[in-house]
């Protein structure tokens, strides 16, 4: 081939990907404008509604992007609203099957027209895995919650979640990893006075669901007792918290009985169990004959090898029960 046809095609070349290019950015552009478009359609059996303010393109030419202003969700059955300020949604052009979402503005929760918390965050980012199985993550960094009772704050968020809603019985219907740190609870210290205090150093969460959820029933009552009937089942693999001198790791299998309420049976083992008590002793939250009558009950109990108490749990009749001995009623649970 001639040297100045060889030159030719270098150009061409180049004009042929920037087309491509631009087709599938602007492909995705609409893909995502339409996604945002459905979601907004009313659904006559969902109680919840979506809309949105100015709507802006962009991202050329690594994404293509949608700045979205004052997303709301709206439940006019409840009078609630969720408003968010302002919300990035991006295809990486090199990722076309995930999309992100990114949380650029503050988040606003009503009640009856009156405003019950504020959320902010120094970054929330959250992504969809477009092709199944879909795969759905949060990372939230630096959260700060303010409520009527006051503050509520936490350092780091990680959520991985799994859904297959058509899971047969015996099949996992959610897998959901999550986890997070430097939790205070600033806005429930009336409540949780106590020796363990208002700030939790971690959480971390491994746990599946299995069972069928059909989300076509008409509500969530409907829902969970089809679940019921279908044999589902959540299953905690793992539950570790860090909550002052308390050390607890659970392990749980838990379903819902005749009247829909929670009912289940798990291990739990505790350790910092003594720092706990003459901490509370400490602060006159317990006497200290008490104290040491514990001290001297925990000391008969099977140990873990970590040298952590191991009590079986049981939740039934809205009663836990460890190592058979009532520890809490359970409030009602309300499905709407």
């Amino acid at each position: 081939m001639p040297r100045f046809r060889r030159w030719h095609l270098a150009p061409a070349a180049i004009l042929l990907f920037a087309g491509l290019h631009g087709a599938a950015w602007l492909a995705a552009g609409w893909h995502l404008r339409a996604a945002l478009d459905d979601l907004a359609r009313p659904e006559p059996r969902q109680p919840w509604r979506i809309a949105y303010g100015d709507v802006r393109p962009g991202g050329w030419p690594f994404a293509a992007t949608l700045d979205v202003d004052d997303l709301r969700f709206e439940n006019a059955a409840n009078r609630t609203s969720i408003r968010i300020a302002g919300a990035r949604v991006a295809i990486a052009l090199r990722h076309p099957t995930l999309t992100g979402i990114t949380i650029t503005g503050p988040v606003v929760i009503e009640t009856d027209g009156q405003r019950t918390a504020e959320i902010n965050a120094l970054r929330a980012e959250a992504s969809l895995t477009l092709a199944a199985p879909h795969e759905i993550t949060l990372a939230v960094r630096g959260l700060n919650t303010t409520t009527g009772a006051g503050p509520i704050a936490l350092d780091r968020l990680d959520i991985r979640a799994i859904p297959r809603p058509a899971a047969s019985t015996a099949e996992t219907a959610l897998a959901l990893d999550a986890s997070a740190e430097g939790i205070e609870l600033g806005g429930l210290a009336l409540v949780l006075r106590g020796p363990l205090g208002t700030r939790i150093a971690g959480i971390a969460l491994n746990a599946t669901l299995s069972g069928p959820i059909d989300l076509r029933l008409p509500g969530p009552a409907h829902i969970a007792r089809a679940w019921r009937n279908a044999g589902g089942v959540l299953t905690i693999a793992a539950l570790d918290v860090q909550w002052s001198r308390l050390d607890l790791n659970l392990q749980a299998t838990i379903g819902l009985d005749a009247a829909l309420q929670p009912d289940g049976r798990g291990t739990a083992g505790a350790g910092g169990i003594p720092e706990t008590l003459d901490r509370a002793v400490g602060e006159g939250l317990m006497p200290a004959a008490s104290a040491r009558a514990v001290k001297a009950v925990i000391g008969l109990m099977p140990q873990t090898p970590d040298r952590k108490i191991s009590l079986p749990l049981t939740l039934q009749n809205q009663t836990l029960t460890a190592a058979r001995f009532p520890l809490i009623r359970m409030p009602e649970l309300q499905w709407p």
